[in-house]
């Protein structure tokens, strides 16, 4: 995550420290787990009020989804959920997770880096932070809230205190987009997505660097894991797997020529989930991994997160080239003069493939290089994903070269007859 400096406009109640300083502990209990999200509901609130609120907010949650087993699972979450409220004392000693936090609500969520607490009296959101998190991370972390808010595609914050860990923003009040098949999902990829990401890749200036020298960057703080290998005990045959992907992705921008990229703002864990359907256009929540990439990023990390756990269909490579010439419509629709060289760019695809890859290697090092073993299993599954997908694009080019190759021997041949 990249700092930003603070925005210098400050209503009077944010300038006055007091006033946004957390004081008082809520408890919340736990009750259950949806998408591998830990959920945790208020003992303090009025039952059948929060059993309104929360089948009212269901969609918003993403509670309710497309399937049969989807709708058992969110059915069978808001029923424990209720469950947990009417023997709120009962549970409250017999769980062995309870949960506080110095913020009241309705809703608890555990995400990256601490949790979310949600009032949907209030209709307002509180991150707050874990202890393990520093207070210059914290800082970042608001100013890039506070930036992206000012637009349209992003909740607003609202208020936020650095030194007591915590920060609030706007509850969005829409639906989550619902889960496709991957049918559904390629065929309209191409289409959905890029209208979604130009109004941010716009958002802040893009810059343009060396590919190469960025690319570069990327594989050596990749070769900085090698000082870990013995304090953390790490598999080395598994990390000399991911060094030479990394050296193969640099060969591949090396032969590329001195192109230029552009780095633009991304989200960072651009999903679904993380997208809300509202009255005013789509919103995307949860902008923690918020900072500068590589042009394509969030385009290329939606295709390929859908696409790791499933077998690749050989047409799938006509889908992202379809994406990002969507893309660069979109863009010139909306860019001044000064980013036609950010379009111009993104006719080298490939190029921007390639760092992309090494940039979703090295995001799951984390903003302090930390390796474990549970982050070196998650770079070979990219890794392994990413080598699925470039064998599948050979295997389409050979066959379009045989086919071109036969039909220009068709040719010449009817020629030759014609000709005798």
């Amino acid at each position: 995550m990249f700092g930003l400096a603070a925005m210098e406009i400050r209503s009077p109640e944010l300038l006055d420290g007091s006033r946004n300083r957390l004081q008082s502990q809520h408890r919340y209990i736990r009750i259950g787990s949806h998408r591998n999200k830990s959920w945790y509901v208020s003992l303090r609130h009025n039952p059948l009020l929060l059993a309104w609120l929360l089948i009212r907010s269901a969609k918003a949650f993403g509670l309710w989804g497309l399937g049969v087993q989807n709708a058992l699972n969110s059915c069978k979450l808001l029923c424990r959920g209720f469950a947990v409220l009417a023997c709120q004392y009962l549970f409250r000693l017999l769980s062995n997770e309870i949960l506080e936090l110095p913020v009241s609500g309705h809703l608890s969520l555990k995400v990256h880096n601490g949790y979310k607490v949600f009032d949907l009296h209030r209709r307002v959101v509180t991150k707050i932070f874990s202890p393990k998190v520093t207070l210059d991370q914290i800082s970042d972390e608001i100013d890039w809230a506070r930036r992206v808010g000012t637009h349209s595609f992003a909740p607003t914050v609202r208020r936020w205190n650095v030194e007591d860990r915590w920060y609030e923003e706007d509850y969005v009040n829409g639906c989550v987009l619902p889960l496709t098949t991957r049918s559904v999902f390629l065929l309209t990829f191409h289409e959905a997505m890029p209208p979604q990401l130009a109004p941010i890749i716009l958002a802040f200036s893009p810059r343009e660097v060396k590919a190469l020298e960025y690319a570069q960057g990327r594989h050596e703080l990749l070769l900085g894991i090698q000082s870990q290998l013995a304090e953390k005990r790490l598999d080395a045959t598994k990390i000399q797997r991911v060094w030479n992907f990394s050296r193969v992705m640099i060969e591949r921008v090396q032969r590329a020529g001195n192109c230029l990229i552009f780095l633009a703002f991304s989200h960072g864990d651009f999903s679904r989930q993380h997208t809300f359907i509202t009255e005013h256009g789509p919103v995307h929540i949860d902008w923690e991994m918020g900072g500068y990439r590589t042009a394509l990023y969030d385009l290329h990390d939606a295709f390929f997160k859908r696409l790791q756990s499933e077998l690749v269909p050989p047409d799938v490579t006509l889908v992202l080239a379809q994406a990002i010439s969507r893309l660069q419509l979109c863009l010139s629709q909306q860019a001044s003069v000064s980013n036609v060289a950010l379009i111009s760019s993104l006719q080298e695809a490939e190029v921007y493939r390639w760092i992309y890859y090494l940039e979703r290697i090295c995001f799951f090092l984390g903003g302090s290089n930390d390796m474990s073993d549970q982050k070196l299993n998650k770079m070979l599954l990219s890794v392994d994903a990413f080598n699925s997908y470039e064998a599948r694009l050979l295997e389409r080019r050979d066959q379009t070269f045989s086919t071109e190759s036969a039909r220009e021997q068709l040719i010449l041949d009817v020629t030759r007859g014609s000709n005798q």
